[in-house]
């Protein structure tokens, strides 16, 4: 079967990358803001989808409260999602250095830099190497993460 992939980065700002496997083309949504709209997108997907990789989360550093429960908020409901449609795919939930180090995106910051500032550079180098990867769509800051997520995705 040649189906569906999908990479999820489900944080505030998340994005869900979508990859036919093995060929590509790529695209992207942005995370839903309610569970009714994320159960749209995964439905449209459902039929086809053969693997979901879901980057687990954790309370960084310096990340505002709102925004730490905004995201362990859309992770339950990824997780709700894919077991509910779990019978027909695969889920792997990751962790952000396990899919950054496949892909070759590991990079070690100098000590004097604070969990913020190393966060907000990891951010930067990431978007720059989707745009390599992804020179066909618009990379930003939203969409970046949940497209190499599915990258890494295509190859497992």
């Amino acid at each position: 079967m040649n189906g569906f992939v999908i990479g999820i980065d489900p944080g505030v700002s998340g994005c869900m990358g979508i990859a036919a496997r093995k060929s590509g083309p790529f695209e992207y949504y942005k995370l839903p803001a309610t569970p009714g709209e994320t159960w749209s997108v995964f439905n449209a997907y459902a039929k086809n989808t053969e693997l979901v990789v879901v980057e687990r989360i954790s309370p960084r550093p310096g990340q505002s409260l709102r925004g730490t429960i905004t995201s362990c908020t859309r992770y339950g409901w990824l997780q709700m999602m894919v077991s509910v449609h779990g019978r027909s795919w695969d889920t792997v939930f990751v962790t952000a250095n396990t899919w950054q180090r496949a892909l070759g995106l590991g990079k070690k910051w100098p000590k004097h830099y604070t969990e913020q500032k190393r966060y907000s550079e990891r951010k930067k180098f990431n978007r720059l190497r989707a745009i390599e990867m992804f020179p066909d769509l618009k990379i930003t800051h939203m969409n970046a993460d949940g497209l190499l997520i599915a990258k890494y995705a295509e190859g497992l």
